[in-house]
């Protein structure tokens, strides 16, 4: 067994909060690597801080990146076996990154709640399996699974860490915390379910408690219902209080754990930003110059899924309330995202898909596109899906843009994306992806 699957399973038969931390998976990643030397050379760089684009070159040696810039061959000592790409009509950019996304969810007629008692547990974490993959097809090398059935998000994260399935970097939260007849949790009371996705908390006491047992199966985030779903009467019932989402943050931090909320509508995005959370998401309807202030006057990230809502209709199964709700309000919640645009707070916007729900496994690059289109430059849209998504979820300091001492997380995609960012969209113009060091896909193919 490898050193680093060696002391992963060591860690996993003794006491799961001795699973290694997020950074500590880096360190572990970067010794398992083989190593290597790569000059990039000759690339349309953006390196996902912001800055524009520029024409440079970059060196990989093992897994970190050791040199930007026009003198790479300077940092690489003589006799070094170097492998070299000519990258002439190629731009190169960091990992992407999801921060909404949900490896155990899959299209299903009953939708995310009816796999819990339509599809076993087994088959449904072959799926994630599966999910996970078609993440480093499309440039993807580090996601947030934002809710789960059972454990599967980090125990997956684990056997990915192990190198034994491939996939990408894995932030994992559990059930979604919600009240009964919450987020995840209007089962009818004659249903039962055990392992779904959804935990219900109905008291500050249950709040504790759910996030200390969550903390004990090693999840990194905790995902917060503040309001239901959008389809439902529930999409702007206030579940969690501004107190209640503060006591799970409370919880959370002293475990080093990121908070994440699902939230529609102003008094759920305000519960959220004002309970101290990491990561606000959707936040459909919820956008007014109040809540933007208190975002700006806060740590938090915003994570729109634009996709999810932007030239899209109200599906059918839908009543006529929050179809009409949706129609009422998709017109100012672009508006407001222009607005963000606009402004400094561009550079908190996180790119997110909701895969498995409103839209396929891995299609995020969609999310990237839209932002382009709300008024982001080329550079903030990628920035969006790389170094602010790198520190919303607290591992900048090894992934999320092309600088020298980073992990090497990085995608080199065909044509200039500085004039088309269309390119994203299709997996096979990704002519390499780079994870640690390590090419994992080669043209929308696993290497």
């Amino acid at each position: 067994m490898s050193t680093l699957g060696g002391r992963l399973a060591t860690a996993r038969l003794s006491l799961v909060h001795l699973v290694p931390s997020r950074r500590e998976r880096f360190a572990l990643e970067r010794q398992n690597c083989m190593p290597t030397a790569l000059i990039f050379r000759n690339a349309t760089l953006i390196d996902g801080t912001g800055r524009p684009a520029r024409p440079t070159s970059v060196v990989v040696r093992d897994a970190e990146i050791v040199a930007v810039g026009s003198e790479v061959d300077a940092v690489l000592p003589a006799g070094i076996e170097v492998s070299e790409v000519d990258c002439d009509g190629f731009t190169l950019i960091p990992g992407l990154i999801d921060a909404h996304s949900h490896l155990s969810y899959f299209p299903h007629a009953k939708g995310p709640m009816g796999l819990n008692y339509s599809v076993s547990l087994e088959e449904n974490t072959v799926r994630a399996v599966i999910n996970a993959a078609i993440y480093l097809r499309h440039g993807f090398t580090t996601i947030l699974d934002v809710g789960t059935r059972g454990r599967i998000a980090s125990v997956l994260r684990d056997i990915i860490s192990e190198g034994l399935v491939p996939g990408p970097r894995v932030i994992a939260s559990g059930q979604v915390l919600s009240t009964t007849g919450g987020l995840m949790n209007s089962y009818p009371d004659w249903v039962k379910v055990s392992h779904g996705n959804g935990a219900a908390v109905d008291s500050k006491d249950s709040i504790r408690h759910e996030v200390r047992r969550q903390s004990l199966s090693g999840v990194d985030n905790i995902k917060l219902g503040i309001t239901g779903q959008l389809g439902t009467r529930a999409r702007e019932w206030l579940l969690l209080s501004t107190d209640e989402v503060a006591i799970a943050v409370d919880e959370a931090r002293r475990r080093d754990l990121t908070v994440a909320a699902h939230a529609y509508g102003r008094a759920a995005v305000e519960a959220a930003i004002k309970g101290g959370v990491d990561t606000v998401h959707h936040a459909f309807a919820g956008l007014t110059d109040a809540t933007l202030d208190l975002l700006a006057d806060s740590s938090a990230y915003l994570v729109p899924t634009a996709m999810v809502f932007v030239d899209k209709t109200p599906p059918p199964t839908w009543s006529k309330s929050p179809a009409d709700y949706f129609n009422q309000h998709i017109d100012k919640y672009m508006d407001a995202l222009r607005k963000v645009a606009d402004s400094e707070l561009r550079d908190r916007v996180i790119v997110g898909s909701d895969s498995g729900i409103s839209n396929p496994t891995a299609t995020t690059a969609r999310e990237i596109v839209l932002l382009e289109r709300l008024g982001f430059s080329v550079e903030d849209a990628i920035r969006a899906a790389t170094l602010s998504a790198a520190r919303a979820l607290r591992i900048d300091k090894e992934v999320g843009s092309l600088e020298v001492g980073k992990t090497a997380d990085l995608c080199l995609v065909k044509g200039d994306l500085t004039t088309n960012l269309d390119a994203l969209l299709q997996p096979e113009n990704f002519h390499l992806v780079l994870k640690s060091g390590k090419v994992v896909a080669r043209e929308g193919i696993l290497a």
